[in-house]
């Protein structure tokens, strides 16, 4: 067997392994998030989503430094150079220590003094939220800590290990919530406690795993000028990027509660929850290409890179579009059959967010292969520039008396731009072809996305369903047509025989769990 079809199988064993722990995050997530929100309610509901957003804004430091670590452990990895892994190891050790006390002097300093005297907050529920705002602090300290070894275990494409982890992390989230009954508390600032408990078991899994299991990973602090240079100006960089999409989701969702108050940050708390999961289709297939991304780029196999791009493209698209699709046409429907009360604007909110998923899918495998090369300063400031502009249109929209759907149609263009512009400047980086990105990656998609959801929408309106029974056949229905039209019109002839290959791997290994 060639090295080649051994690095394509490796591919389809991570990328079933990661969508069995999808499936079952997917659904369980889901529930949980529909319990929240009826044992929370829709102001508490909202007011635990912004401040924790407002913490999530600090998260683009640790954003900037994850990639950074991931990139060096993995192209060394692929490089088979063990000892510059382990210093690489150790110094990234360092660096998200030294990380982890500039988010507490931080949090504590500045963003506190925003989440007392700038958020849109009801004055009995300020004790609340000061609750949730310091759990949150605390999640986050751990979840840097542990950065080092989440790396690891994806450089090493310990896939399985990932999954049964991310499991545990939605089973203890759900417990969390049948808690609450049991509670005399504040039941938001019960939450708050319990999910930080949660985070400091699951990341704990993480960093022992690392350090029984894997043997060039060793708990210590190094300090190896060149690598801790190095690894800090990639982070410098990368932090534009990361940190600039972080800013604008948590601004995003300010600038609402600014204008509309925390009601409205309740639907896009639950528009999140919806097109996170729809993500995590995509999530799961390119996680398990990124390793092969960084390795091949480190060998100079570019030829494979590029494939790789291609393909993670279009099918990291294609498979969020699929799911997601049914649920924008039947939105109102689905919806109404999954949560108690909808907020309002909840359901426009899902489908124009669930359309700006599907394009962002687009976006993971061209920033890894950027990543890839080290030389992202250019990159990083075009990319950072476009998505920043979506709150200065935002807000101006808003302030002209524009309802709240209007800031996510200026989400979605933006991000389609993004898209576009990133393609252009990978065609200097690492010699990609633009001419055939568009060939064989957009037109396929715009033709897809176009076709079948005028047939979703020719079908709603023809059987207009009013029931349960009636909508899940319109679903099914849908989906059975936008997956036969991915097959045949999206997807080339050589990609239609990578995805028998993957059904038959699948057939083959739910048979022999059956024997």
């Amino acid at each position: 067997m060639s090295e080649e079809s051994q690095k394509t199988q490796r591919i389809a064993k991570n990328t079933f392994i990661l969508y069995v722990r999808m499936l079952f995050t997917v659904f369980i997530s889901l529930y949980t998030a529909r319990l929240v929100l009826d044992k929370l309610g829709a102001e508490d509901y909202g007011i635990y989503n912004v401040v924790g957003g407002v913490v999530a804004m600090m998260w683009m430091l640790n954003g900037a430094l994850q990639s950074s670590t991931t990139r060096n452990i993995t192209i060394e990895l692929g490089c088979e150079n063990f000892e510059k892994l382990n210093k690489v190891f150790g110094n990234a050790l360092s660096i998200h220590g030294l990380l982890s006390f500039v988010i507490l002097l931080i949090g504590e300093t500045i963003g506190l003094w925003f989440v007392c005297n700038q958020l849109n907050i009801p004055s009995d529920r300020i004790i609340a939220a000061q609750w949730i705002y310091q759990t949150s602090i605390l999640s986050m300290v751990i979840s840097v800590m542990s950065v080092p070894f989440n790396a690891a275990i994806v450089a090493y494409e310990k896939m399985s290990v990932y999954s049964y982890i991310s499991i545990l992390d939605v089973v203890l989230k759900l417990v969390v919530v049948f808690a609450l009954d049991l509670g005399s508390t504040d039941r938001l600032v019960m939450y708050s406690v319990l999910m930080f408990a949660t985070q400091f078991v699951v990341q704990g899994c993480y960093i022992i795993y690392g350090l029984v299991k894997l043997p060039e990973i060793t708990f210590h602090f190094l300090y190896d000028k060149k690598i801790f240079t190095s690894m800090l100006a990639f982070a410098g960089w990368n932090l534009i990027g990361s940190g600039s999409a972080l800013v604008m989701t948590t601004g995003h969702s300010i600038i609402l509660n600014q204008f509309f108050g925390p009601l409205v940050n309740a639907a896009k708390g639950i528009a999140n929850t919806v097109l996170s999961k729809a993500g995590s289709l995509g999530n799961s297939f390119q996680m398990a290409l990124n390793p092969q991304i960084y390795k091949s780029y480190a060998t100079g196999n570019m030829e494979y890179m590029h494939k790789l791009i291609f393909a993670s493209s279009k099918f990291s698209y294609f498979l969020i579009f699929i799911i997601s699709l049914p649920i924008i046409i039947e939105a109102d429907n689905i919806l109404g059959f999954w949560l108690k009360e909808v907020p309002k604007y909840t359901i426009g909110f899902v489908r124009l967010l669930l359309l700006t998923t599907a394009v962002n899918a687009l976006c993971n495998p061209q920033v890894i292969a950027a990543q890839a090369t080290g030389n992202i300063k250019k990159f990083q400031m075009v990319e950072s520039f476009i998505l920043l502009s979506i709150l200065p249109f935002t807000w101006m929209v808003l302030k002209f008396g524009l309802e709240p759907l209007s800031a996510f149609y200026i989400y979605l263009v933006i991000h389609i731009v993004a898209v576009l512009a990133r393609a252009i400047m990978l065609r200097k980086m690492i010699n990609l072809s633009l001419k055939t990105y568009l060939r064989y990656v957009i037109f396929p998609i715009i033709i897809v996305t176009v076709g079948t959801t005028l047939v979703g929408f020719v079908l709603h309106e023809l059987v207009k369903p009013a029931y349960f029974i009636t909508s899940l056949l319109v679903c099914s229905v849908l989906s059975i047509i936008t997956v036969l039209s991915v097959f045949f019109i999206g997807l080339q002839k050589n990609e239609q025989n990578l995805v028998k290959e993957k059904i038959a791997f699948v057939i083959a290994k739910m048979l022999n769990i059956s024997k």
